[in-house]
C-alpha cells in the first residue's frame, strides 16, 4: 500500500517532468549556423617600381590600378568575396587594403579606385614577406570562406622570386623561401601568378604544401601573361560552385583566348601540386643518371637538347621539351632516353593545363645555365628543390659545357700593352698582352681601355670552341685637350 511520503514524492517527480516537458516543446529551435560565402579573392597587387606604368595617347596609367579596376566591372558577390592590398607609383608607394565593389559608373576612365578602402597602411614594402603575411592574415579572419585564392601580382623572376619594391624596398625580389615563410600555416586551393618567368617546377615544388593548385607562366616578357579578371571573375560569380580544379582550367583558358583576341603572344598553365613529389622524384634520377653517364663528346647531346625558346629567360629551359629532344639523340643510351620519359610523363601529370602562342612549351621551366656567371648556386641550393639534388648535376654541366663548347681569345694592343679587357660588358680584371679561356662559342664584345689612349671598342668577335682567335688592337692616343676633358670626367 503506497503511503502519504511516497505519493507526495511521486507527485513532484511528475510536476517536475511537465515543467521541463512543456519548457522544451516551448523552446525555439536553434538556427543553423549560416553557410560561409564560396570563394574569398586575395589580391596582393604590388606596382611600386618602374614596371607599373602603361602610357595610353600620352597618359601614364598604372596597370595594377587597371587590374583592380577590370575586378570592379565584376564586383564582390554573396559568394565571391574580393580583397586586394595595393601599392602603386601612382600611391607614391602608399599601400591600402580595398574590399572590391562593382563599379556602375566609367570604371576605367581614371586612374583611381572606386572601391571601399578597408584600411590605409601608408608606406609598405611590398617586397617584404611579413607585408604579404599580414594581408592574407586579415583577409582570412574578416571574410573566411569555403576557398581561397590569392593572386600574386608583379615582377617575377621564377625561382629567384617574385615582387620588387623600388619605391620602399632596395628593388629587389622576395625570394622563394620568403615567399614560403609569408604563406606558412595556410593552403590555398589556387595560388596565381600574374608575373612573368614564374611557372617552374622549382617554384611549384617549393609551394606544394601551400596550395592545391598555381596558375602561372613561362614568358619572361612583362605583360605578355595577362590574367584577364574580369572574363574569368565574372564566370565564377555566375558560377560560384564550380570545382577547384575547373577554376583553374578556366583561369588559364580565359587568359589564353583573351590575349588571342588580342593579338598578344601568351603563355600561360594550370599546374596540379598533388603529384609534383613524383615528377621530382623522376628528375632526381634523370640528372643523377646524366651527371654520373655522360662523359666527353656526349654532353653535346645534352647542349643539343637544350632548345632555346622565344620568350624565354636563356637560362630558364623547357623540362618538356628539352626531354623530348633527348629520347630523339641517336648517341645517347637508352637508359638516359627511359629516364627523359618518365619525366615527361610525370610533367603531363602534374601540368593539368598548358596554352602558348608558340609551340616547344610544355607547362614547366627548369633552370638550365651553361656558364657558372648565370648558376647562383648558393642561393639555388636554399630551396627546397634541392633535395633533386640537380644543382650537382649543374655544376657537372657547366663545368663540362666550358670545356666542350669554348675557345680562347688572345687579345693584343700596339703601340703599347697594359690596356684594361673587357668582355661582354663586364671587367675581366686582365690586361693586354693576355688569353682569355674559357669563352663560350658565339658572339661577344670586347673593350679595351688605358689611360692617356682612346677606348677601343669591338662587337662580334665570334669565339669559336677548341680554338683562339687573335685580336690585335691599335691604341691611339689622346689629344692633350681631350686627355684634359677626360680626367675632368
Amino acid at each position: 500500500m503506497m503511503t502519504i511520503k511516497t505519493s507526495r514524492v511521486f507527485s513532484i517527480i511528475f510536476v517536475v517532468l511537465t515543467i521541463l516537458l512543456l519548457s522544451a516543446c516551448s523552446k525555439k529551435p536553434t538556427p543553423p549556423p549560416p553557410s560561409l560565402p564560396q570563394w574569398t579573392i586575395l589580391g596582393y597587387f604590388d606596382g611600386n617600381n618602374d614596371q607599373d606604368k602603361k602610357i595610353v595617347s600620352g597618359k601614364t596609367f598604372s596597370y595594377v590600378i587597371k587590374d583592380v579596376q577590370e575586378m570592379e566591372k565584376v564586383g564582390s558577390t554573396q559568394d565571391v568575396q574580393i580583397v586586394v592590398m595595393l601599392g602603386s607609383f601612382k600611391t607614391k608607394g602608399n599601400c591600402n587594403y580595398y574590399f572590391i565593389e562593382k563599379c556602375l559608373g566609367d570604371c576605367d576612365s581614371t586612374d583611381s579606385i572606386s572601391s571601399k578602402v578597408l584600411d590605409s597602411l601608408g608606406i609598405k614594402d611590398m617586397s617584404n614577406p611579413q607585408n604579404l603575411r599580414d594581408f592574407i592574415k586579415y583577409g582570412v579572419e574578416h571574410y573566411p570562406a569555403q576557398h581561397y585564392v590569392l593572386i600574386i601580382n608583379d615582377h617575377g623572376d621564377g625561382w629567384r622570386g617574385v615582387c620588387s619594391d623600388s619605391i620602399n624596398g632596395d628593388q629587389s625580389l622576395m625570394t622563394l623561401p620568403e615567399l614560403s615563410f609569408a604563406l606558412s600555416g595556410y593552403k590555398f586551393d589556387i595560388i596565381v601568378f600574374d608575373a612573368p618567368s614564374m611557372s617552374m617546377v622549382e617554384v611549384a615544388y617549393q609551394l606544394k604544401d601551400k596550395a592545391n593548385y598555381l596558375v602561372l607562366s613561362q614568358y619572361r616578357d612583362f605583360r605578355r601573361n595577362i590574367l584577364c579578371f574580369g572574363m574569368w571573375l565574372q564566370d565564377l560569380t555566375i558560377s560560384p560552385n564550380m570545382s577547384v580544379r575547373s577554376l583553374a582550367r578556366e583561369i588559364t583558358q580565359t587568359t589564353y583566348t583573351t590575349a588571342v583576341d588580342q593579338g598578344i603572344a601568351v603563355n600561360i598553365s594550370a599546374i596540379g601540386l598533388s603529384q609534383v613529389d613524383a615528377l621530382i622524384s623522376k628528375i632526381a634520377d634523370f640528372g643523377s643518371l646524366l651527371g654520373v653517364t655522360l662523359t666527353g663528346d656526349y654532353w653535346k647531346e645534352v647542349v643539343d637538347a637544350r632548345k632555346i625558346l622565344s620568350h624565354l629567360p636563356i637560362y630558364f629551359f623547357d623540362l618538356k621539351n628539352f626531354c623530348q629532344n633527348i629520347q630523339t639523340s641517336d648517341s645517347l643510351d637508352s637508359a638516359i632516353k627511359n629516364a627523359a620519359q618518365a619525366v615527361e610523363n610525370a610533367n603531363d601529370v602534374v601540368v593539368v593545363k598548358t596554352l602558348s602562342s608558340d609551340s616547344g612549351y610544355g607547362g614547366l621551366s627548369i633552370h638550365f645555365p651553361y656558364i657558372s656567371g648565370d648558376f647562383d648556386s648558393a642561393r639555388y641550393v636554399e630551396l627546397d628543390f634541392a633535395v633533386s639534388n640537380w644543382h650537382i648535376f649543374l655544376s657537372r654541366f657547366i663545368q663540362a659545357y666550358a670545356e666542350v663548347h669554348t675557345g680562347s681569345l688572345q687579345i693584343l694592343t700596339y703601340p703599347v700593352e697594359g690596356a684594361r679587357i673587357f668582355l661582354d660588358g663586364q671587367d675581366t680584371g686582365l690586361e693586354t698582352n693576355t688569353t682569355i679561356h674559357g669563352i663560350p662559342e658565339g658572339d661577344h664584345t670586347i673593350k679595351v681601355v688605358k689611360t692617356g689612349y682612346k677606348e677601343e671598342v669591338r662587337s662580334s668577335v665570334y669565339i669559336i670552341a677548341g680554338s683562339t682567335k687573335v685580336l690585335i688592337i691599335h691604341l691611339y692616343p689622346l689629344s692633350p685637350l681631350r686627355e684634359s676633358i677626360s680626367e675632368l670626367q
